[in-house]
């Protein structure tokens, strides 16, 4: 085993023990949080889970080397986290690499209101400028893994509007832009699968979507959205 290798698997043992203590706190704390009586109490804590939780995903998504390692933020406790929390996740992911915003746990922090959150997020890099980084820095695995982490965060939103935005770029990405289908058409489908899943009221939404840009679908695409819509059948 060469010295690049080894640095490789030391990596992922690390990302794959923290990623394990902090689902297992996460968990203990869903158990633990209806028994605290006093809501300033339950807050407080709730901060400390939720900065334990940004820290972990920060930790992970900042590190470019070596590939592959953003496997680890896919099943990160997004239900055990406020809504604060899963918008100031997202922001970090959406902007790692971003030549134009430097963002980082301090500055998520002081950034206050669900609002302003998503906003940021809607004025940063789009996912597919994104995904075209992660392919040009090597790092095409990751990419696909991004597509999941999205879906997974968008799949405990408790915002509507966030949950749309993420429905329409996820297919625009997947689904429509052909530069980029052919390779994130499976992922895409995936992501769409846990989303629906998750928030079984968007199915409406998504088949007007994908009725409206019909057209636009090679068979394959439309094939893999309806892939993403069946694995939720168990739902209805």
């Amino acid at each position: 085993m060469n010295l690049t290798t080894y640095f490789y698997y030391a990596c992922r043992n690390i990302d794959l023990y923290f990623r394990r203590c902090v689902s297992t706190l996460a968990s203990y704390w869903d158990l633990s949080k209806p028994d605290i009586i006093h809501h300033r109490d339950r807050q407080l804590l709730q901060n400390e889970i939720d900065r334990i939780v940004l820290q972990a995903v920060h930790y992970i998504a900042s590190r470019k080397k070596p590939a592959g390692l953003w496997q680890f933020l896919i099943h990160m406790p997004c239900s055990s986290v406020s809504e604060l929390c899963r918008l100031r996740c997202c922001l970090l992911v959406r902007n790692i690499g971003s030549t134009t915003t430097n963002i980082n746990v301090d500055t998520l922090l002081e950034m206050r209101g669900e609002e302003a959150l998503e906003s940021a997020i809607s004025k940063g890099q789009s996912l597919s400028e994104q995904l075209a980084h992660l392919q040009h820095s090597e790092q095409a695995e990751d990419a696909t893994y991004l597509i999941a982490v999205v879906g997974e965060i968008a799949a405990s939103s408790s915002r509507p509007s966030h949950l749309q935005a993420t429905i329409q770029e996820l297919l625009q990405v997947c689904f429509l832009d052909e530069a980029m289908r052919e390779d994130y058409y499976k992922a895409g489908s995936e992501a769409m699968g846990v989303l629906l899943r998750a928030q079984p009221q968007v199915l409406s939404a998504v088949l007007k979507l994908i009725d409206r840009n019909v057209d636009h679908l090679d068979e394959y695409a439309v094939v893999s959205g309806i892939r993403g819509i069946k694995s939720s059948r168990k739902l209805y």
